[in-house]
Parts: structure tokens; C-alpha cells; sequence
């Protein structure tokens, strides 16, 4: 939650708070966040006799939920706010102040220093538009970049000193290069996907009413690439929302894929996944909703089939992987918003994808998506797997028509005729 565990609030879930901002910057915040572990997880059960921390069933702790500093800001963008968080400003001048060291650098690295901002005196401004690219944008995230991996680091100990000894990720979701970059170092890499994203449940909110058959199974192929190849990978939360008509895709298409990429785990977003009665007096088990399952007959029988394709394994593992270079930092834009290229990510409906240290992917001795992305032509890497042999010979891939076969032949997608 934005506000925390602190109490005083009607609506926990409002994003009016500030509180995972805060958690990268302020002893205080990370101080409550600890204080919730040690109630929440570290606390004995009287009915197992074992902390959660301490309990087999525990699989994975993340952090925080969807915690990123950009992703963030975001969602409390308002009318006539800041774009940034003004507790932003002094730790990002002291990391430009140790980057550059001095004005005159800085100046020569933006070219668009504004007057009296000087490096000396702390007084660099943070991005007034965050849809503005720029230097500015591009060390910012940079910065962000730093600052994650330092808060994971921080978030993780924690949980070690309280006795967990297993597997932790943060930073689950959002599909930018920067997002990727902060997820490098987990244990753990974790992803939120959903086909047509709806903010709530409010008279108003709308959808688009799209298939995520012709949209090339996007929502698919943004988690897919977030994935760092060798390490575990999760989708922690996924949905194709109700009252898309299209929602009946799903079922199929989520752990199909899910399986042909090899991934350790799914799982469906679903508030109250089990209802033991119809008309049970809360509102969000009254009738079927977005993030809901547990009364939509759609997204139970969905899950159903999740359960033979992915869990049992009706779909195979691909064994052709595409790696996705990596240099670092070095791969930031003055895009905040970049992602890997849509025409790119589409190997993932032939075969594994994921990124890899730069060094790593040119060591696999095969075909891979090298950087800088401008200079990555999807045609000419199809041709480098057909002509490796990774792409059988009678493969049926053909993007000019939209049609994309799987490597192990299992799963054909033809986004021109709404077939999958």
C-alpha cells in the first residue's frame, strides 16, 4: 500500500500516500517496513508453531509490490504536481555531485543546465516533465537504477537477519530497460502482466475491447522479457480483465506460453480467489469484477486448463533460446519509458527469450538480440535461427502474414486472423 501499514485511513488502497517513494530514502519508512516483517512474518503461528519466515510453504518474498521509483511516480501523477517527488532532489544531487563531481562536467554532459542550478550547491532540478527526453532523463534513471539495487540490498538483509534463508525479489513489473536493469542483481525475477489494464471499478472506467490474440500476446511478451536467463522467473500477478470479450484467450494462451518459456511459476491475480457462496455481503464478491475469479466462470475454467498446460506439461519447454544483450547502464536512454522493441520481443512465441550480460549472450554461440536495439534486425535473426537449425526447417513463422510458430511445433498464433 502507498500509505503503508500506518493506521488513521478509511481506504487503505488509496494512492494518496507516499510510502514506497519514501522506503528508498527515509530511515523512518524503512524502519515501519521492518516492523511489519517482524509482526506480519517473523511472528510465531499458533496453529503451525513456526514463523511464516520459517514455514516450507513459504515460496518467495517480494519486497514490496510494484515498487519502482518511475513506476511510482506514475501513478500519482496528478494535475499540478511535480512529476517527481520533491524527496527526490537531495539524494539525487549527491549522486550527480559523485558521477561529475563538479558544474562544469555536469554542464558538458547535459548541455541544458538551467540558470542557477550548480552542482556545488545542490541546487540540480529534477525533470519537470517526465515525458521529456534528455540527458537529464537518462542519468536519472541511472540513478534509479542505483538506488534499487541498493534498496533491495537493504530489504533483503533485513529478511536474512530475521532467520529467512530463501529466495526474494522486488521490482515486479514494468518492462522498461531501467526496471530490468534495478532487477539484475535478485534472486529472483518476478513480473504483473495484464491485457487490457482497467485502474478500477469506478462508473466511467472502460477497456479497450481488444484481442490479445491479434495484439501478438503483448502482455505475454512484456513479462518474457524481463526475465534474466538463469534465474528462477515468476509472473507473480496476471490477468486478461473481465469484461474483456475476448477473455476466454487467456486459459489458453497465458500457460501455453508460460510453459514454451520454461517459467517456475503463475499466478493469476485474483482478490477473494474463492467464493463459497453467491451474494456473500462485500461488495467485491457480489458480482464478477476486474481482479477477481472467483465468480467468473470464464476465468475458473481458464484456470483449469492452466493447470494441464503449464503445471502438468501438455506444452514443452522450448529448447531454442534467444538471448537479449545487456551492456548496463550503458543501455539507458533520455526515454524513460523505453522498452525492448515490440517487433523484437515476438521471438518469444518461438522460444525462450530473456536478458543476458552482453559477454554471456555472445558466449552461447548462437543467435541473439545484439545492442544497441537500433541496430537489431528481427528478419535477419529469424534467418541466423532457420539457418542454425534452432528453427526447424518447417517451421511456419512468417511475421510479414503475422503467423508465429512455436520451435517445439506446439503453439501456432495468427494475430490476421484472430486465431490462436
Amino acid at each position: 500500500s502507498a500509505r503503508g501499514v500506518y493506521g488513521g485511513h478509511d481506504d487503505r488502497w488509496d494512492a494518496a500516500g507516499n510510502f514506497k517513494q519514501s522506503l528508498h530514502f527515509d530511515d523512518a519508512a524503512f524502519a515501519h517496513w521492518k516492523r511489519f516483517q517482524e509482526e506480519f512474518l517473523a511472528r510465531v503461528n499458533p496453529y503451525t508453531g513456526k514463523a511464516t519466515l520459517d514455514d516450507e510453504a513459504l515460496a518467495l518474498v517480494i519486497l514490496a509490490n510494484e515498487n519502482g521509483i518511475e513506476f511510482d511516480g506514475v501513478v500519482h501523477d496528478r494535475p499540478g504536481r511535480p512529476a517527481y517527488d520533491p524527496l527526490l532532489a537531495a539524494p539525487f544531487n549527491r549522486w550527480l555531485a559523485a558521477r561529475y563531481g563538479s558544474t562544469r562536467a555536469l554542464a558538458e554532459a547535459w548541455g541544458d543546465l538551467a540558470g542557477g542550478e550548480r552542482l556545488e550547491d545542490a541546487t540540480i532540478r529534477l525533470p519537470r516533465d517526465r515525458y521529456r527526453d534528455g540527458p537529464r532523463m537518462r542519468d536519472l534513471q541511472a540513478f534509479f537504477v542505483d538506488v534499487e539495487k541498493a534498496s533491495a540490498a537493504r530489504m533483503t538483509a533485513a529478511l536474512r537477519d530475521l532467520g529467512y534463508d530463501g529466495p526474494v525479489s522486488t521490482y515486479n513489473n514494468w518492462p522498461s530497460v531501467q526496471a530490468s536493469l534495478s532487477r539484475a542483481g535478485l534472486d529472483v525475477v518476478t513480473a504483473n502482466t495484464y491485457h487490457d489494464w482497467v485502474s478500477g471499478y469506478q462508473p466511467g472506467s472502460s477497456l479497450t475491447q481488444e484481442s490479445a490474440i491479434e495484439g501478438d500476446a503483448e502482455y505475454i511478451r512484456a513479462a518474457a522479457v524481463a526475465r534474466w536467463l538463469g534465474k528462477p522467473f515468476l509472473v507473480s500477478e496476471w490477468d486478461h480483465l473481465f469484461w474483456n470479450r475476448h477473455r476466454y484467450e487467456a486459459g489458453l494462451m497465458m500457460p501455453a506460453y508460460a510453459a514454451l518459456q520454461g517459467w517456475d511459476g503463475l499466478c493469476r491475480h485474483g482478490h477473494g480467489p474463492i467464493a463459497l457462496s453467491y451474494g456473500e455481503p462485500y461488495p467485491h464478491k457480489r458480482a464478477m469484477l476486474p481482479y477477481a475469479i472467483a465468480l467468473d466462470p470464464v476465468a475458473r475454467a481458464g484456470e483449469t486448463l492452466a493447470a494441464l498446460l503449464f503445471r502438468r506439461g501438455d506444452v514443452a519447454t522450448a529448447d531454442l533460446v534467444v538471448p537479449f544483450a545487456v551492456r548496463g547502464v550503458a543501455d539507458l536512454g533520455p526515454d524513460m519509458q523505453a522498452r525492448e522493441p515490440d517487433l523484437l520481443t515476438r521471438f518469444a512465441l518461438l522460444g525462450r527469450i530473456g536478458l543476458a550480460p552482453e559477454a554471456e549472450a555472445k558466449a552461447m554461440d548462437a543467435p541473439f538480440v545484439p545492442q544497441p536495439r537500433e541496430a537489431a534486425d528481427p528478419m535477419a535473426i529469424l534467418d541466423a535461427l532457420r539457418e542454425s537449425g534452432a528453427l526447424p526447417a518447417a517451421n511456419r513463422t512468417a511475421p510479414e502474414r503475422g503467423v508465429y510458430e512455436s520451435a517445439t511445433g506446439q503453439i501456432v498464433l495468427d494475430g490476421g486472423r484472430g486465431q490462436f
